[in-house]
């Protein structure tokens, strides 16, 4: 019987030192530390790029957009010649364009005013120079395309 007792105690211990740490892992990852763990774009996003890639022929350029008010919009999207490549589930997002490419910003969902910022352009796609801010309310806006070949 003592047996039993010992046996049950070291149970629910091991139990809740299990949840303890189950816990303390879901803080770190989904809470505010999860932005210390992400150092760079989200990977479901650069897979959507890599195929981006292998779709045109030229030079590639990468364009980086950055929310000014949100931290998240998970509805505003990316589109690169009329497919989905990003969204504003993180503050930032990236895609890879080449020459010839129409690209949009999609904020049709939301009703407030969503400002973008252009982070990173060198300007052989889109006409827009770095610190651009691009404001959206319910829209979807088609990007000026650069004239350079």
């Amino acid at each position: 019987m003592r047996l039993i007792k010992i046996i049950e105690r070291l149970l629910v211990r091991v139990t809740l030192m299990g949840l303890v740490v189950l816990v303390a892992v879901q803080t770190v990852t989904t809470g505010s530390f999860s932005s210390m763990l992400d150092f760079s774009v989200p990977s479901r996003q650069i897979a959507d790029n890599q195929m981006v890639i292998g779709q045109n022929i030229g030079e590639k350029s990468v364009v980086i957009f950055s929310l000014v008010d949100y931290t998240s919009l998970a509805q505003a999207a990316i589109y690169v010649n009329g497919k989905k490549r990003a969204d504003f589930a993180e503050k930032y997002a990236a895609i890879a364009v080449y020459p010839g490419d129409l690209v949009e910003l999609d904020a049709s969902f939301y009703n407030k005013p969503v400002f973008i910022q252009v982070m990173q352009n060198d300007r052989k796609v889109i006409k827009l120079k770095e610190g651009t801010i691009i404001r959206l309310r319910h829209e979807r806006k088609a990007l000026p395309l650069s004239n350079v070949d």
